[in-house]
Parts: structure tokens; C-alpha cells; sequence
């Protein structure tokens, strides 16, 4: 039970630019915006006013079928 409760709560984190070049896509930002124009790597949402983010489970779902996680 703990397990699914985590995993739920893991879904609904969300992540900054920064985090996704430290944690998941180390590369240089020009690099990781046109892997998401090319649809290679997961866009960003938007979380706020001028504020976006990436979801977790979108990072997960993608490492993932990249065979990294």
C-alpha cells in the first residue's frame, strides 16, 4: 500500500530545467528544447504564470523506454 501511495505522490512532483539537466538529460539546454521539438524527450508543462516544469512520470515513462531506469 505504501508502495502505490508513493508512486502517486511521484506522478504529481514536477521538476525545473534545472533538475532535468542535473538528474535526467545532462546536456546543455539548446540541446534539450530541440530534443523536445524533435520529440525525442518530454515537453514541459505549464505550472504557472511565465512558470514550467516537467512532470516526474513523464521523465520516468521516458527513461524508461530509453532503457536508463
Amino acid at each position: 500500500m505504501k508502495s502505490n501511495a508513493m508512486s502517486s505522490a511521484n506522478k504529481a512532483r514536477f521538476v525545473r530545467k534545472k533538475g532535468v539537466i542535473e538528474e535526467w538529460f545532462p546536456a546543455s539546454p539548446a540541446t534539450l528544447y530541440r530534443r523536445i521539438r524533435e520529440g525525442q524527450f518530454p515537453a514541459p508543462v505549464r505550472i504557472g504564470p511565465g512558470v514550467s516544469a516537467w512532470r516526474v512520470a513523464d521523465l520516468e515513462a521516458w527513461a524508461t523506454a530509453q532503457g536508463r531506469r
